[in-house]
């Protein structure tokens, strides 16, 4: 196996991590893929008009010669939900494959990623045995066959799978053709993506790079017949030696001696000598092999009395950790041949000081501008540590955990960490809201207002008594269809439990409720009875109130099954639900008057009564405040103890409305301790 191909760079990601940056950038029928997951496919042709619902299980991935991927999806509990003919087959299972070619995808100027082309792919659908079993019951009696159906769905799936288009797997990297590459930032002069299929056990997807112009036509990716991915790694980034050489270890030289690259000896460069320190250095040279890099170098040096020439040879060898690449050299003794005339005397010690020079000057050199400029330029820049644009592929986190050298160049494997987004679990939701279809006045009046530190001031009102809907529709997730549903409340006094029974009906209960006069604290009846007037439809609830039994609120819970008897249900707290049967509004400005008042109030009792267990807060403004927002206000007036405290909550009511009674029975209050039993600071308990 060739290691780089005849390439500079090649990037490696091994089969796990690829499927997991598909599971978090692909989706289908607007869903991300990452299973479970569920969708939709709407099949309208050959005499069929309905729906299959779609449970996927599990998600593998194949990589293929023809630089393609097969994406399987496996699935169970799925159904078909028909209106012409109308049928219902359920607990289906099977899989179903789409082959995508891979390629690289321009994102922008000079800008390159990897990409699958899912506008072009294949798609095929199979159904287990079990199922193709149910498909011939259930189908049977129909003008459509089980394999009619196969190919119905699979053309459908493939109209959903062809309209993805084409997708970027990442954010991409700089390809420049014709002008040299660099690793720090990464940058390109040509790129190539294929598949590396070594067996069905040994697979990645390779970017295959080529960093010198003088390279531009090399490389062949057919030659890389196995990845470099060494066990239980993600990524696997090689450089060969020309491109080590020429841009990391001539230019570290010239950095670390104070010269230009061409102002360098050979093999870096053809100045002939450098001068450095009192040394000629007039070779430096890097070479790979197997398990460290080898340094070789030849220098000379003469003086009063003596011609001094030698050479010297070191290993490179790279230890890695995070992003943290170590050179470490271990320099032979230098050979110096040192000719001195008769007359100078001894040799000895002109020999010591040549070794010490070159070992100093020039070895010590040559490790640590390496470890600047690799550690800190490529590896940084492959991970985008410090450049987010250039990371690999997306992949913005990866920790290097293994370097090997062998004579075709270095290899680094790491392993990547991928953001995933948050799995889907069963579950069932209610959704929807109240609305009123019907207002009629009661009464109208004026209203003299007496608030904290303000004077009386008055104000008219107007009494109003409102029908309303309240519509909620169950939504499960994965669960197979149809669901069965069981719907029930649990009354205002959290003990009496009513199950809404058949299609239709009205169901008594026992509750709290609240009217608005008379002002401003309104009036609290405990234990009144209500009534609720019900149907279903489907997966629909509607839920209508008596306006003159008042406001008042109750828990909606629900409880699905599936065909094969998974069940989700709603869980305490259950879903609040609030009919405002009874209302006033009040106008003449009083809003802004009660807030300016309110606030001023507040203010004061913080000053004199302050509690530092309390977040003080002086007003809530009137403009449909979170639960918490107004338990905290409510808290701070009751744990006050100041004499206008009933007047400051009777106020706080009558001017936020609603917003008041969700605050008061929402799962917020009853974390705190909240328990109210009318409008005043004595009637709330702690």
């Amino acid at each position: 196996m060739s290691l780089l191909a005849g390439f500079d760079m090649v990037t490696e990601f091994s089969l796990a991590a690829l499927l997991r940056l598909i599971k978090s950038q692909v989706t289908l029928a607007g869903i991300i893929v990452n299973a479970p997951f569920e969708f939709d496919l709407t099949v309208a042709a050959g005499g069929l008009d309905g729906s299959v619902h779609v449970i996927v299980d599990d998600l593998t991935l194949n990589l293929n010669s023809d630089d393609s991927a097969t994406l399987t999806f496996k699935f169970s509990n799925s159904s078909i939900l028909g209106t012409t003919p109308a049928l219902t087959i359920t607990a289906l299972d099977g899989s179903f494959t789409v082959k995508t070619p891979l390629g690289l995808v321009a994102l922008g100027q000079n800008l390159m990623a990897p990409g699958a082309n899912l506008g072009a792919a294949t798609v095929n659908v199979a159904f287990s045995q079990a199922a193709q079993s149910k498909l011939s019951a259930g189908l049977g009696g129909t003008a459509i066959s089980p394999a009619q159906f196969t190919s119905l769905a699979q053309s459908a799936l493939s109209t959903l799978v062809l309209q993805q288009g084409i997708v970027p797997l990442g954010k991409g990297f700089k390809v420049v053709t014709g002008s040299t590459g660099a690793l720090s930032p990464l940058q390109y002069e040509r790129l190539e993506l294929h598949c590396i299929v070594g067996s069905p056990t040994s697979q990645a997807l390779g970017l295959f790079g080529i960093l010198l112009v003088s390279h531009h036509s090399h490389g062949n990716a057919a030659l890389k017949t196995a990845p470099a991915l060494t066990a239980a790694h993600d990524v696997a980034v090689s450089i060969s030696p020309d491109a080590f050489h020429s841009l990391v270890f001539c230019p570290a030289m010239a950095s670390s001696l104070g010269a230009s690259v061409s102002g360098l000896p050979k093999s870096c460069a053809n100045a002939g000598e450098l001068e450095t320190q009192g040394v000629s250095l007039t070779k430096i040279a890097d070479s790979f092999t197997s398990g460290h890099v080898d340094i070789d170098g030849e220098f000379e040096k003469s003086g009063f009395c003596y011609d001094a020439s030698g050479t010297f040879h070191g290993e490179l060898t790279f230890t890695v950790s995070g992003t943290t690449l170590t050179p470490s050299l271990a320099l032979d003794q230098p050979e110096v041949d040192v000719s001195i005339p008769w007359y100078c005397g001894p040799a000895s010690g002109f020999a010591i000081g040549v070794t010490a020079l070159v070992g100093a000057a020039v070895v010590n050199a040559i490790a640590q501008g390496i470890a600047d400029d690799y550690a800190e330029g490529a590896v940084d820049s492959i991970l985008g540590k410090s450049v987010p644009s250039q990371s690999v592929s997306g992949i913005t986190g990866v920790s290097f955990d293994q370097a090997a050298a062998t004579s075709e160049g270095l290899t680094l494997n790491g392993l990547a960490s991928i953001p995933m987004p948050p799995g889907t679990a069963k579950g069932l939701t209610l959704t929807g809201s109240v609305t009123t279809s019907d207002q009629s006045q009661v009464s109208s009046g004026n209203y003299t207002a007496i608030l904290p530190l303000c004077p009386p001031k008055v104000f008219p009102y107007t009494e109003y008594a409102q029908l309303q809907t309240a519509s909620y529709q169950a939504v499960p997730r994965l669960l197979g269809l149809p669901i069965t549903l069981d719907w029930w409340i649990l009354a205002g006094d959290g003990v009496t439990k009513v199950s809404l029974t058949g299609a239709a009906g009205t169901i008594p209960f026992p509750s709290q409720t609240f009217f608005a006069l008379p002002l401003p604290a309104g009036n609290y009846v405990n234990d009144a009875m209500v009534h609720l007037t019900y149907a279903k439809s489907g997966s629909m609830l509607s839920l209508t109130n008596v306006p003159s039994e008042g406001t008042f609120t109750f828990a909606l819970y629900a409880k699905a099954t599936d065909p094969v008897g998974n069940v989700a249900e709603i869980l305490v707290p259950g879903t609040s639900v609030m009919f405002e049967g009874n209302i006033v509004t009040i106008g003449g400005g009083y809003q802004d008057y009660a807030a300016q008042c309110m606030a001023t109030f507040g203010k004061l009792m913080h000053r004199f009564r302050p509690h530092a267990d309390l977040t003080f807060t002086p007003w809530v403004p009137v403009n449909y405040p979170s639960p918490d927002t107004l338990i905290s206000y409510i808290r701070t007036i009751v744990a006050s103890g100041d004499i206008r405290a009933d007047e400051a909550l009777a106020h706080a009511k009558l001017a936020h409305g609603s917003s008041f009674y969700r605050a008061l029975f929402s799962p917020e209050a009853k974390d705190v301790g909240l328990r109210p039993k009318g409008i005043s600071a004595s009637d709330f308990e702690k």
